[in-house]
């Protein structure tokens, strides 16, 4: 297989996917702000901006963290959109606001005459190295079409949701409630331990109920020894906060999920900010503690 697929963005979803797709056969563009990322996808072909790969590949697949470095790689002086090709399709699996995906498929569509499609996935590093994400697909039916094939070897499934936002609202609202749960059962095992109970027992009963799937999901990683970063608080933090602006935006308050942000948010001030956001359960374990000295 020769097809070129760009790849903008090496963090831990980006470098995970390049490689997937280097072992399905494609050769694979890359380039990142920070350059020595670039070398550790060996057989890559490295980029010096975003506008580069474009040229190099038609087909550009974008991870970054948020809307300012996704406008910033598609908009920028050396961004996506500045490449002088016509055939150009951009596949972006960023997890972004409506309003910036909105923008981004109405400039390039409206301006350009370039494929765009927002395609933000459920699933972590570890899936992303076995082709193993859910992708969530919005954007024109001809464009999901023509984007299928490399999706399709991204992912245990694929699906297309219609039009541009549906994908990046969905995307939001099924990580709040990841990020809600985690914090409403690191707030429950801190009320059991208050009075002296055995966490554990407290799980054993949650489990036979239907709360088991969040107890097997979250209860090690919160009481446990710190486990592989899949997701960071700091990114969780910023996805609660565009869920809450995508609900401002449609005059929806949504209060838990403004609260859950804010202790998010603590937690990122009192040094997690990197740590896997299941950590934000050792930030009310600690603050839980000192309340009580």
């Amino acid at each position: 297989m020769d097809k070129c697929i760009g790849i903008v963005g090496l963090g831990r979803m980006g470098s995970s996917m390049a490689r997937w797709l280097q072992s399905k056969g494609y050769r694979i563009v890359v380039w990142d702000r920070t350059p020595g990322k670039m070398k550790l996808i060996r057989g890559a072909e490295p980029a010096d901006s975003p506008r580069s790969v474009a040229e190099k590949c038609g087909e550009v697949h974008i991870a970054v963290s948020d809307d300012e470095a996704s406008r910033s790689v598609l908009r920028g002086s050396r961004g996506i959109f500045r490449a002088k090709r016509r055939d150009l399709l951009v596949v972006n699996h960023s997890t972004v606001t409506p309003m910036h995906s909105l923008e981004a498929s109405s400039y390039a569509y409206n301006e350009l005459g370039a494929d765009y499609l927002e395609a933000p996935v459920i699933g972590g590093p570890k899936e992303a190295r076995i082709g193993k994400l859910l992708i969530l697909a919005g954007g024109p039916r001809k464009t999901y079409e023509r984007a299928w094939n490399v999706l399709n070897d991204m992912a245990r499934e694929v699906v297309y949701l219609g039009d541009i936002p549906t994908a990046s609202i969905i995307k939001l609202a099924i990580n709040s409630m990841f990020f809600v749960s985690a914090q409403v059962l690191s707030e429950s095992i801190a009320l059991v331990k208050s009075w002296g109970i055995d966490p554990s027992v407290f799980a054993d009963i949650a489990s036979k109920t239907w709360l088991k799937p969040i107890i097997d999901h979250y209860y090690e990683r919160i009481l446990g020894p710190e486990t592989p970063v899949g997701f960071t608080l700091r990114l969780a933090t910023k996805d609660l906060l565009y869920a809450e602006l995508s609900g401002y935006a449609k005059d929806t308050p949504l209060p838990l999920i403004t609260m859950t942000m804010q202790t998010y948010m603590n937690a990122v001030r009192a040094g997690y900010a990197e740590h896997d956001y299941s950590r934000v359960g050792t930030y009310i374990m600690e603050k839980h503690l000192d309340e009580e000295q």
